[in-house]
């Protein structure tokens, strides 16, 4: 019959198990004659009705999924349409145009001034807004649009000095230092004019230090703490370095225990990608310190041996980039997991004789060519949540969009990229600062690295 359809299991489940028998309820021959209306039929009406009750009741949960979907829908479509763009446009726009829109209402300003947003802000708008040059006494800023990439005060004067070198950036934040034998050190954010005075590290790095912000706005993330790796060279010891750490969570720095070989460091090449610092080497090599993991990393370059190479280092989402320009080409290639690099797009360098007009990857409608350069620009760093390389080129910076084959540009007053013009890529976002505290202790060297310090690195403290 239908019971002897179904697994054991369901069976069970359903009341029509085998029933077990025990002495006392052994039947006798006329319990087992066949009553009129039951048995078989009798089971298997039972099993009917259940198989039509759990129906009935997988029915109703579904209908009432289906309600709780057209409920949300019929919500989302009485939305007005002001809130859906406050909630789900404005985190994505950059800082000045999300500032602009404080002036819709009492509810957008109350939003818009909220630390959550400013966190938010900070990690869903992740396009370069512009440059920063650091040639004259003080920076200035070329925005890619003069409108929508604007800052308040290009020129960083709202900070406690009147000369001024930025030399990092990290989705928001620039670190910024005052080139005298004893730099200071800040951290700020150009868009809201907020900022923080660092105190000095323990080991004095010189008046042209190699440092590298890193600042990664995540969810885990959301008091927005920093830190700023700076590499400095050994004492009496020629092409060797170490790695010393600012931490805003713990306000203090700490040395590592780990050095590196690398002739020498080019103190205005640092970028941070993946939570880690890099720089580029004399030697043609990179080389990056992870704070986290307290560890050092190195890697060749990815273009080989090339007399007339030039290249920068980036961060492309995440990853470590690097652009090389030969006489021939320009490239843009991205360090993979096993420390090797990949291609990301290369772009031909076509030499044309005589009067040259505008560039030709401006000419043409956007993607509808190859994007080819006249002649071989100088690559710059650059930092950018999208896939967009930066290059310098006769007085104009070029953003070249490697998956949409699109190019912007913005003409530059400044000088030409050279050995003591710093070009620093920047994202205009909402990012909070992390205030800190000068610390006295904090410089006074190696003489406070007792035990238990927070100078010390996390293996040393682990051990001690």
């Amino acid at each position: 019959m239908i019971p002897s359809l179904l697994s054991p299991s369901l069976a069970l489940l359903l009341g029509f198990g085998k029933k077990q028998t025990h002495p006392g309820d052994m039947e006798s021959d006329d319990d087992k004659r066949p009553r009129s209306g039951g048995g078989e039929d009798d089971s298997g009406a039972d099993y009917a009705l259940a198989i039509q009750d759990i129906q009935r009741r997988l029915r109703r949960k579904s209908r009432d999924r289906l309600r709780g979907k057209i409920a949300d829908l019929l919500r989302l479509i009485n939305t007005p349409l002001a809130d859906i763009i406050r909630d789900h446009a404005l985190p994505y726009l950059p800082a000045a145009s999300v500032l602009r829109f404080r002036s819709v209402s009492a509810s957008w300003s109350q939003r818009i001034s909220s630390p959550l947003f400013a966190v938010t802000q900070s990690r869903c708008h992740r396009s370069i807004s512009g440059l920063f040059c650091s040639a004259a006494s003080l920076p200035s800023f070329a925005p890619f649009d003069p409108v929508a990439h604007a800052l308040p005060d290009p020129s960083l004067s709202f900070l406690p000095s009147s000369t001024i070198v930025v030399r990092s950036s990290s989705n928001g934040l620039l670190c910024c230092f005052t080139p005298f034998s004893r730099p200071s050190y800040f951290v700020c954010n150009p868009a809201t004019a907020d900022w923080t005075a660092i105190p000095p590290p323990p080991l004095h790095p010189g008046a042209d230090p190699a440092l590298a912000l890193i600042f990664e706005p995540s969810v885990p993330n959301l008091e927005s703490h920093y830190a700023i790796v700076i590499a400095f060279q050994i004492d009496r010891v020629e092409g060797v370095y170490g790695f010393q750490t600012f931490s805003s969570a713990a306000g203090s720095w700490w040395v590592s225990a780990e050095v590196c070989v690398a002739e020498c460091i080019i103190a205005d090449s640092g970028v941070s990608a993946g939570g880690a610092a890099y720089w580029r080497t004399t030697m043609q090599t990179v080389v990056g310190y992870d704070p986290s993991a307290d560890a050092v990393k190195m890697a060749p370059w990815p273009a080989g041996y090339e007399a007339e190479a030039r290249w920068e280092l980036g961060e492309m989402a995440g990853r470590l980039c690097c652009a090389a320009v030969t006489p021939a080409t320009a490239a843009v290639y991205a360090l993979g997991p096993s420390d090797r690099w990949s291609l990301l797009a290369s772009f031909d360098v076509v030499k044309v004789d005589g009067e040259e007009e505008e560039e030709e990857e401006e000419e043409e409608p956007k993607g509808s060519r190859p994007i080819v350069f006249k002649k071989p620009p100088q690559p710059l760093r650059f930092q950018s949540g999208n896939l967009e390389a930066l290059f310098w080129l006769e007085g104009r910076v070029v953003g070249v969009d490697l998956a949409g084959r699109r190019v912007r540009a913005v003409k530059f007053d400044g000088p030409q990229p050279a050995p003591g013009v710093d070009y620093v890529s920047h994202i205009n976002t909402l990012a909070p600062v992390v205030p800190q505290v000068a610390s006295t202790s904090a410089a006074a060297g190696p003489a406070v690295q007792g035990e238990g310090s927070s100078l010390e690195s996390p293996k040393n403290r682990e051990s001690a």
